[in-house]
């Protein structure tokens, strides 16, 4: 999750969709990792191919695990993404990339209520308390 702006209190919205045809889930973007990377050097990199925004990691916001079904494999995975806290340094949100159908800067509050998954909301809420804790947050995005 990307941070900018302390006076509006916005992070980075990514809308992906997953499997379904014409039906979008709004979700956070989990991480991938090229071979011999770490996770924080994988984040910072997707942030920049995906969206065309640099920043660097402030802090760890925590790990979320799920399962998922590969059809065409007919495999189940499990799967581990760690999600970090990124101050916006430089950039402005490209054309998304095939990834990615919509990018665009929200209030907190907003992309609480705008997420599809109960994983994606907690990490949110824990985005939400340590930028309130830094005094990231204008006073109204505290709730």
């Amino acid at each position: 999750m990307i941070s900018r702006d302390k006076k509006r209190g916005e992070v980075l919205f990514l809308a992906e969709q997953e499997d379904k045809p014409k039906q979008q889930n709004e979700r956070l973007d989990p991480d991938v990792f090229d071979k011999g990377e770490v996770a924080e050097t994988a984040a910072v990199r997707e942030i920049a191919e995906e969206t065309g925004l640099h920043g660097r990691i402030t802090q760890m916001l925590g790990e979320k695990s799920y399962w998922f079904f590969q059809k065409d494999e007919n495999v189940k995975f499990r799967k581990t993404v760690t999600y970090f806290l990124v101050e916006y340094e430089k950039g402005e949100i490209a054309g998304a990339c095939w990834e990615v159908d919509e990018a665009r800067w929200v209030p907190v509050n907003d992309a609480l209520r705008m997420v599809s998954y109960r994983s994606d909301k907690e990490i949110l809420e824990t985005a939400r308390k340590k930028l309130t804790l830094a005094g990231a947050l204008p006073k109204e995005e505290e709730s």
